[in-house]
Order: C-alpha cells, then sequence, then structure tokens
C-alpha cells in the first residue's frame, strides 16, 4: 500500500468518524437545550428509536434524544471508527465472534423482558450498547478504508472510458 493510498484510506474513516461525533452528541445535547430544538434533535431521531423517557439516560431530570441502548450504540459505533483510524493496519477486519458475542449480550437483554423478566437498568443497558457498537464501528472502518482504497487507485466506482480502438455496441 502506498503513502497515498494508507493516507486516503485513514482520511476518509477519520472524516467519517467525525460526522459520526457530531451525530452522537447531538443526540445527547436535548437536555441542554431550550424546548424548541430539543423537540427538533428527538423528531429527527424518532424513527430510530423509541425514545421511552423511561429507558433513556437522563441529564438534570430530561432524557436525551435515544434510550440508553441506541446511545451506547452510537458512541460506541463512534469509538470504533475512530479506533480503527488510528490503530488498524490496512486490510484489517475484526473477527465476526466479537459482533456475535456483542450482539448476543445484547439480545439476552431484550430476551429477557420479553420473558417478562426485569430488563438491565439504563447504564448497564447504554454499556452494552457501546460494546456492540464498537465493534460495528471497526467494521464500518473496514467498509470506509476499502472505499477510500479504491478511490486512491482511481477506481471510484465509475465506468472505464471505452479505449479509441473499441467497436461501439450499437
Amino acid at each position: 500500500m502506498t503513502r497515498k493510498e494508507r493516507w486516503w484510506s485513514r482520511g476518509l474513516v477519520w472524516a467519517v468518524a467525525a460526522l459520526a461525533t457530531a451525530f452522537t452528541v447531538t443526540l445527547a445535547l436535548p437536555p441542554f437545550l431550550a424546548e424548541g430544538p430539543a423537540a427538533v434533535i428527538r423528531l429527527l431521531a424518532s424513527p430510530s428509536c423509541h425514545q421511552m423517557p423511561w429507558r433513556s439516560l437522563m441529564i438534570d431530570g430530561e432524557p436525551m434524544a435515544v434510550c440508553a441502548r441506541c446511545i451506547g450504540l452510537y458512541a460506541g459505533g463512534t469509538l470504533g471508527l475512530w479506533a480503527y483510524g488510528f490503530l488498524a493496519r490496512p486490510g484489517y477486519r475484526p473477527p465476526t465472534s466479537w459482533f456475535l458475542a456483542a450482539l448476543g449480550l445484547n439480545v439476552l437483554d431484550v430476551g429477557l423482558g420479553i420473558l417478562g423478566l426485569p430488563n438491565l437498568p439504563n447504564v448497564p443497558r447504554a454499556l452494552l450498547g457501546v460494546g456492540t457498537g464498537a465493534v460495528i464501528g471497526l467494521f464500518l472502518g473496514t467498509g470506509v478504508a476499502a472505499i477510500a482504497l479504491q478511490w486512491a487507485r482511481g477506481r471510484g466506482g465509475t465506468a472505464p472510458a471505452p479505449s479509441a480502438d473499441s467497436e461501439s455496441a450499437v
């Protein structure tokens, strides 16, 4: 891998990680904002989360824009992207078993609720989300780096230009 390819690969992962950071921080902002802006953020986050206040992390008595598990997933995904950008070697792919283990713990928590058993409190639920999200972030970093590598090598998904001696299919 050339220096240019490595720069593109890490640079795009860092850019996506920066966007993920801004998104995650935005989801945590409603307790600090006036009612109008907080309502807009909650409305924009509503398609991806049930937003039950009793399932959300509270700051000064106000819930975040998404539930504890979702904010954990977003925060973990962001951390996973940053970790990939700074620590992963080119071509690194996390073991699938990491994802299955992290996902399994979240499924167990959801299953407890379906069976009528007590769920985990919000902080442990958020921490389970962080673990799962971090592994997802590593996988996302792998994909983003692969896309950047193709761009750096001049294969950005466009069709190659026809050569002068190729015949038309018309």
